[in-house]
């Protein structure tokens, strides 16, 4: 009995824990998640119709001895825009079944959660200079000159301007899309998805070490505005 009493006391202590970690969002981060959330949805749905087209492309094209051209150059301009290997000429180009499996693996959706974590980290919760000024909600760098804006204190590089905040959201997702840098992540989300139906932002956000200098570090700084931030979405 005693060792039954222990066990629960650890258990509602734990629960406790659990809870008082979960923290009740101010109103700045509320407007920051309504701000967002919606443009989300909005380019994961883009996104999701694109990996729904290509997957039925990808059956006709098992299904059938003959491909049309157009869809197969079609497919040739998502693997241009989703930086897969392909010759620069389209003349050149010889359409195979792992061209799509690729792109399977690439034209994906990433977790509303994971999202809106790196967007809180990478702008201080909508706050920085570079959010204000460029719609830039994750740090995103380029280096051609009047690319971007001059960060205060470092040289050699600026942070990317964008018209309007679903720009900013279109890029960061095409950059985790197509990046090398995130083969990890990508290979990570496609073994997730054999076993469920979505992308878990908790299995897949280990494939993010090389979006930030402080690597796992910040891997656990997103685990935890996820769960402390983001568990009611």
């Amino acid at each position: 009995m005693r060792v039954f009493k222990v066990f629960l006391l650890c258990f509602f202590l734990i629960m406790s824990v659990m809870v008082s970690a979960q923290k009740a969002p101010t109103m700045e981060q509320q407007l920051f998640v309504e701000s967002l959330l919606p443009v989300i949805d909005q380019v994961n749905s883009e996104i999701s119709t694109q990996r729904k087209g290509i997957s039925t492309l990808y059956r006709e094209f098992k299904t059938n001895n003959e491909f049309p051209q157009e869809k197969t150059f079609l497919i040739y301009n998502y693997l241009k825009l989703y930086r897969c290997d392909v010759p620069p000429d389209s003349s050149m180009f010889v359409l195979s079944g792992q061209h799509f499996k690729e792109l399977l693996k690439r034209v994906d959706i990433i977790p509303r959660k994971l999202v809106l974590a790196q967007a809180a980290i990478e702008s201080n919760w909508g706050t920085s200079r570079f959010t204000i000024e460029g719609n830039n909600y994750f740090g995103i760098r380029c280096t051609r000159e009047g690319c971007g804006i001059s960060p205060k204190k470092a040289t050699g590089f600026y942070v990317k301007k964008y018209p309007d905040l679903i720009d900013s959201v279109r890029d960061y997702m095409r950059l985790l899309n197509s990046g090398k840098y995130y083969e990890s992540f990508r290979d990570l989300r496609i073994v997730n998805r054999l076993n469920t139906d979505l992308p878990d932002p908790f299995y897949i956000v280990k494939g993010l070490e090389k979006y930030s200098s402080r690597g796992k570090v910040y891997i656990n700084n997103l685990i935890l505005i996820m769960k402390s931030n983001f568990y009611y979405l």
